[in-house]
C-alpha cells in the first residue's frame, strides 16, 4: 500500500499525496497511450523502425547504403583514372614535334643519303635505265611487242562492252554519285561547314574556363581531395559508421539494452501488486475515505403515501460543461437494479443548474437514489421529496443536501 491507513482523511498532507498520485496516474496513462507521440508504444515503434533502417543501410540490398556508396566510389575512381589517361594522350598529341624544322632537316639529310647510296642511288638508277633500253629492243618484251599490246588495248577501248564508251557511261554514273556527295558535304545542316562548326563547339567546350577540360580536372581533383580528406573523407565516414554500429550493439547502452529497459518499465506498470491498476484502486479507496468520489448515494430512506414527487437538482460551479446521471432504486425489488429509473442531466454549462421532478407513487415505499458525477470538484447535487404531482406546488418532506450524500466505490449491477 502507498498510503498509511492512519492518514487523516481531511488533512492537507493526505490531499497533497492524493493530487500527486493523480498526476502520476495521468502521466502513466499517457505513457501507455498508443496515440501519444512520446508513449511507450510509440517509442517501441520508433526503435523498431530505426533498427530496420540501420540493418537496411548496412545490407547489400540498400541502394543508398554503405555497400552501395563503396561500390559507387570505386566506380568513380576507375572512371577518373580512365579520363586522366585520355587527357595525357591529348597532351602528348598536342606537344608532338614531328613537323618541326629539326625534323625537316633530318628528312632532307635522309634524301641526300638515298641519292648517293651505292645500292639504290643515282648511279644505280642510271644503270637500271640502260637495262630498260636493252629491254625495249628485245623481240619478246621490247617496243615492238609493246606497240602490238597497245593495239590490243585500243581494240579493247573501242569495244562496245568494255570500251571507252562504256567507261564514260560508268564515269558519268560515278560523277553523279560524286555530285550527290558534294551536295551532302556542302549542306548547311549536315555538311562540312556544320561539321566544322560542331568541331569548333567541341573545342570551345574543351577549353571553356568554367566547364572545360581544366575545370573538369579541377573538379576531379576536388573529388579526390574530398574522398581522401582525413576529417570528412571515406575513412572518416567508415569510422563514423563503425562508431554507430558499436553504439547500436553496445551491451550497456545499445538497442538491446533500450529494449530491455522499456520491457522493464512495461512490467512495472502492469505489475498486479504495484502497477497502474493497483495505484488507481488505492486512489479510489483514498477518495472514498475522504468523501471525494464521482459516485454518491442517498442511502435507503422511507417515503410515505403523501410524498408523491421526487425533486432532483445539479449545480455546476466548474469552468467546463459537466453532467450528472441520477438512478432511482425501489428497495422492494431484489435485485434493486431490475426496476431502476435513470434520470440523466447532460450538458450542464458552467455556473448553471438543472433540475427536474418525477413521480414516485402514492404508496409507502423504501427508496434509494444514486448520482454518477462527471467530476469530483465543482459539481453539487440535491434531492427532496414533496407532496403533490410533479410540476405542481407541494410541501417539502425529505431533503438530502450535497454534504449528506454518501460516497460509493462501486455499484450494484
Amino acid at each position: 500500500m502507498i498510503f498509511d491507513n492512519k492518514c487523516d482523511p481531511g488533512g492537507d498532507h493526505c490531499r497533497h499525496h492524493l493530487d500527486t498520485l493523480k498526476r502520476v496516474t495521468k502521466c502513466l496513462d499517457r505513457v501507455l497511450d498508443d496515440k501519444h507521440k512520446c508513449g511507450l508504444p510509440a517509442i517501441k515503434k520508433d526503435l523498431d523502425i530505426i533498427e530496420k533502417k540501420l540493418n537496411y543501410i548496412l545490407s547489400k540490398k540498400s541502394r543508398y547504403g554503405l555497400y552501395s556508396i563503396k561500390n559507387e566510389i570505386n566506380t568513380l575512381a576507375k572512371r577518373v583514372k580512365e579520363f586522366l589517361g585520355k587527357i595525357d594522350k591529348i597532351d602528348r598529341c598536342v606537344t608532338h614535334n614531328a613537323l618541326t624544322l629539326k625534323g625537316m632537316k633530318r628528312d632532307i639529310k635522309k634524301v641526300d643519303e638515298a641519292v648517293h647510296n651505292p645500292d639504290y642511288g643515282l648511279k644505280e638508277i642510271k644503270s637500271e635505265v640502260r637495262e630498260i633500253e636493252k629491254k625495249l629492243d628485245s623481240p619478246t618484251m621490247g617496243l615492238h611487242e609493246i606497240k602490238k599490246e597497245v593495239m590490243d588495248i585500243e581494240d579493247l577501248v573501242s569495244s562496245p562492252k568494255v570500251g571507252l564508251c562504256e567507261i564514260k557511261r560508268e564515269v558519268a554514273i560515278i560523277e553523279d554519285i560524286v555530285s550527290e556527295i558534294e551536295k551532302i558535304i556542302t549542306s548547311p545542316h549536315v555538311g562540312l561547314s556544320e561539321i566544322k562548326e560542331e568541331v569548333a563547339n567541341i573545342e570551345d567546350a574543351v577549353t571553356d574556363p568554367d566547364f572545360g577540360l581544366s575545370e573538369i580536372k579541377r573538379e576531379v581533383a576536388a573529388i579526390e581531395d574530398a574522398i581522401t580528406d582525413p576529417d570528412f573523407g571515406l575513412s572518416e565516414i567508415k569510422r563514423e559508421v563503425a562508431a554507430i554500429e558499436d553504439a547500436i550493439t553496445d551491451p550497456d547502452f545499445g538497442l538491446s539494452e533500450i529494449k530491455r529497459e522499456v520491457a522493464a518499465i512495461e512490467d512495472a506498470i502492469t505489475d498486479p501488486d504495484f502497477g497502474l491498476s493497483e495505484i488507481k484502486r488505492e486512489i479510489r479507496d483514498i477518495e472514498q475515505r475522504l468523501g471525494i468520489t464521482q459516485y454518491l448515494t442517498t442511502g435507503p430512506f422511507l417515503k410515505d403515501s403523501s410524498e408523491q414527487t421526487l425533486h432532483l437538482k445539479a449545480l455546476n460551479y466548474s469552468a467546463v460543461t459537466q453532467s450528472v446521471t441520477f438512478v432511482l432504486h425501489d428497495l422492494r425489488q431484489c435485485p434493486i437494479t431490475e426496476t431502476a429509473t435513470t434520470i440523466p442531466f447532460l450538458n450542464i454549462t458552467p455556473c448553471c443548474a438543472l433540475f427536474t421532478e418525477i413521480g414516485i407513487g402514492t404508496d409507502e415505499s423504501n427508496l434509494e437514489v444514486r448520482a454518477e458525477l462527471s467530476t469530483t470538484f465543482g459539481l453539487f447535487v440535491y434531492g427532496a421529496t414533496k407532496t403533490g404531482e410533479p410540476g405542481a406546488e407541494g410541501d417539502k418532506r425529505t431533503e438530502i443536501f450535497h454534504s449528506q450524500w454518501a460516497p460509493l466505490a462501486t455499484f450494484c449491477g
